[in-house]
Formats: C-alpha cells, sequence, structure tokens
C-alpha cells in the first residue's frame, strides 16, 4: 500500500489525536456488555536495528532487523458497554518519515480479557501547534504523597511522583536526553531511566504517576532528583532530601502539632521509619510543672511513613479548655509486634 498522507489517517507530531473503537468478539460484533479498562499503545514506525555478533566470527553474523519499540503514547481509559475514545498529542520526538506506527490494545474487565492491533495507521510530519515554553508540574515525594521534604524513610523506598502537563508528558524514548529520568545522589553516572515506570491517569493524557522502587540504601541522609518532559520537550527538574533510618532500628522522628502555637484546634503528626497496618499512639499532655492534663489514646493505620493527622480541640480530659500558656506533650508509639518508641515536644495556646 502506498503512503498517501492526508488520504488516511496521520499522526503527525504536535497533533491532538481522538481514537474511538470497540471490543468485539470472534465474529467482529460489538460486545455492548463488556465495561472495564483498555490500554492502548501507539507505537512510531520500526526502526532498524543489528544483532551484536557476542559469539564473535561467522558463528554469529551481524544481521539487521526491524524492531518497534518507540512509544508516542501510552495510557488507560474506560470501556463502556463495549466501546472506548481517547486522545492525546503527538509528541514532538516523533521520526518526521512517513511509515506505518501501530496502535496495540489489551482491555480486560476482570473475567474476560481482550487484545488487538492496528498496524497501517500512518506516523510522520508535523502539525502547526501553538508555541509552548512552560514544563510538566512535577510534585516529587517518597513513598507516597504524605512526604514531607527531609522526611525518614526505611532502607527501601520508593521514588513517587505525580506528573501533569497540559499536552501530555513525553515517555516516547526515540531522542536522547528526552526521557524521565531520577539520579540518586547527584550520582549522574548511574541515571535511571523511568519511562517505563510511568502509569496514566484514568481517562487523561495530561496526568500520571512514577513509582520506581530502591533497595539497600545506606543510612543517612540522601537526595534525589526527577527530570520530566513534555511532548513540546520542555523540561522541569524537581528534587527532594530523605533520610534512611534502618527498619531494625525504630525511629520516631519529625514530631510536631500544626498549627503551633493555636487557639481552638490542632493536629499531631510523626514519621516513623516503618510502616505498619496499625499503630497504638498515646499523647499526653503536661502542663510546664508536671502535671497531666490530657491522655489521648488511638490507633493509626499507617500505609506511610508520615502518620494521618491526630485531632485535637485544646481542651483536657473533663472537657474544660486549657488555660493559654505553653505546654509539654508526650508521644509514645507502638507497633503490632510490640516495639516502641517516644518523643517529647512543646505546644503553646494562645
Amino acid at each position: 500500500m502506498p503512503l498517501v498522507p492526508g488520504k488516511f489517517d496521520t499522526l503527525k507530531a504536535l497533533a491532538k489525536v481522538t481514537v474511538t473503537g470497540y471490543v468485539a468478539d470472534p465474529s467482529g460484533n460489538m460486545m455492548s456488555g463488556f465495561n472495564g479498562v483498555l490500554y492502548p499503545t501507539v507505537f512510531d514506525k520500526p526502526t532498524y536495528e543489528f544483532t551484536l555478533n557476542n559469539l564473535g566470527g561467522s558463528s554469529s553474523p551481524i544481521r539487521q532487523f526491524k524492531l518497534q519499540k518507540n512509544v508516542v503514547y501510552k495510557g488507560r481509559v474506560t470501556v463502556t458497554n463495549g466501546k472506548f475514545s481517547f486522545a492525546f498529542v503527538v509528541p514532538k520526538d516523533i521520526q518526521y518519515n512517513y511509515g506505518f506506527g501501530k496502535i496495540s490494545y489489551y482491555a480486560q474487565n476482570g473475567t474476560q480479557d481482550a487484545t488487538g492491533n492496528y498496524d497501517s495507521i500512518i506516523v510522520g510530519g508535523s502539525s502547526p501547534a501553538i508555541l509552548s515554553t512552560k514544563g510538566p508540574q512535577v510534585k516529587l515525594f517518597m513513598n507516597d504523597s504524605n512526604f514531607a521534604y527531609g522526611g525518614m524513610t526505611n532502607e527501601n523506598p520508593q521514588l513517587f511522583a505525580q506528573l501533569y502537563d497540559s499536552n501530555g508528558i513525553n515517555t516516547a524514548g526515540s531522542s536522547i536526553g528526552h526521557d524521565i529520568t531520577a539520579v540518586l545522589d547527584n550520582n549522574t553516572q548511574n541515571t535511571i531511566d523511568l519511562n517505563q515506570y510511568y502509569q496514566p491517569a484514568l481517562n487523561s493524557y495530561q496526568k500520571g504517576t512514577v513509582t520506581y522502587p530502591f533497595s539497600s540504601l545506606p543510612a543517612g541522609t540522601h537526595t534525589l532528583s526527577l527530570r520530566v518532559w513534555n511532548v513540546y520537550n520542555n523540561t522541569t527538574q524537581a528534587s527532594t532530601e530523605f533520610v534512611v533510618e534502618p527498619k531494625a532500628n525504630l525511629q520516631l522522628q519529625h514530631v510536631l502539632n500544626y498549627p503551633n502555637p493555636f487557639t481552638t484546634n490542632t493536629q499531631f503528626y510523626f514519621e516513623l521509619n516503618e510502616v505498619c497496618d496499625l499503630l497504638d499512639v498515646q499523647i499526653q499532655v503536661f502542663t510546664v510543672s508536671g502535671k497531666l492534663v490530657k491522655n489521648i489514646i488511638t490507633q493509626v493505620k499507617s500505609d506511610s511513613f508520615r502518620s494521618q493527622p491526630i485531632d485535637w480541640n485544646g481542651r483536657d480530659d473533663f472537657g474544660d479548655k486549657l488555660a493559654n500558656g505553653v505546654y509539654i506533650y508526650h508521644v509514645k508509639i507502638r507497633t503490632s509486634e510490640g516495639t516502641t518508641t517516644d518523643s517529647y515536644q512543646k505546644l503553646v495556646i494562645l
């Protein structure tokens, strides 16, 4: 089939594209009862690669072969009554010569799987686009979005990032230097390629998350930077810092209440270098002379290293408002395994 851009649908660089379709049975009839999630992957044209002649000599001659690996778009889309639709902006980094790309599909609804592909979509050329110089929005955490800069983890933390760009995140991997990358402790020689760890949000080409596991990190302070590009090849870099405390040595850090000072309400927070299903928490509030005026006993479900807030209305055990002034509070934590740790801090009531 000759390539005639314009006669057939063509994916051009920086063009916004909408794809619609349906899930069909083996006879080609739409399955109107299929409700689930579709995972489309759009590929650029194949590239030519060469074998490596690993064994040397004529026993493994160098051969040329085609490989279709450069991703134009990867998404996650709802299928409703058998139908689906998704949109995306084609990255600037595609190969501009015209050729056949491919759309691969996988769908599932919990009980059935569906697969398919279309390999006659033309990819190439460019489309007039509005000039953009703004990079993606990047929020960088360790483990989850409860993390704060300088927070604590154990020796096996995860990079977790939330990404957004109105035109889409570049994960094409077809141009040197435009990948999603991370650098730990300024070690640029071991830059980590994170393209394959990008998870698009459901029904959106504009946002997604990146999760990447680290293992056996040494104790102490570490730095982490993340660089992300959008489909226009504009970039953003985000950085953070975290402290590794080995899990075997239970540590309680960054114990605080906010706001502090406060008038009527505050919330207690802490960080622990271990993730537990449930934590027993006791917070005792004392006057500066040592009199116990409030005893808070609760359980906290700990899905991350930073706790969910524990509320307090500034009243004593009898429901009376405490007098203005400085107080000492004692936070004691016990894990489900019986390990304990504690910390003393100050608060002020106005």
